[in-house]
C-alpha cells in the first residue's frame, strides 16, 4: 500500500472540499445558466451545439455561460 505524505493528504481534502463547494455553488444558479455552463464548459461542447441542444442562439448561450461563470466567481471569493 502506497503511502501519502500529510502534505498530499490535505491537499487532496481542500482539493475535495473546493470541488464540492463548486458543486453546490453550481446547484443555486438559474436552471438555464446551469445547463448551458454544464454543456460549455464541464461537457466541452462548441457554442453552436450547445445553442441547438437546448433551443437559443448561440449569443444567448454566451450570456448564460458568461453571468453563470461571474456568480460562480463572486460565490467563490465569499467564501474565501
Amino acid at each position: 500500500m502506497e503511502r501519502i505524505s500529510f502534505e498530499q493528504h490535505e491537499l487532496e481534502l481542500v482539493e475535495r472540499d473546493s470541488a464540492s463547494e463548486l458543486e453546490r455553488a453550481l446547484a443555486r444558479l438559474p436552471a438555464e445558466q446551469r445547463q448551458a455552463i454544464e454543456k460549455r464548459v464541464l461537457e466541452e461542447e462548441p457554442y453552436a451545439v450547445v445553442a441547438a441542444a437546448i433551443g437559443c442562439s448561440e449569443q444567448v448561450v454566451r450570456k448564460r455561460v458568461s453571468r453563470g461563470l461571474a456568480t460562480l466567481r463572486r460565490a467563490v471569493k465569499e467564501k474565501a
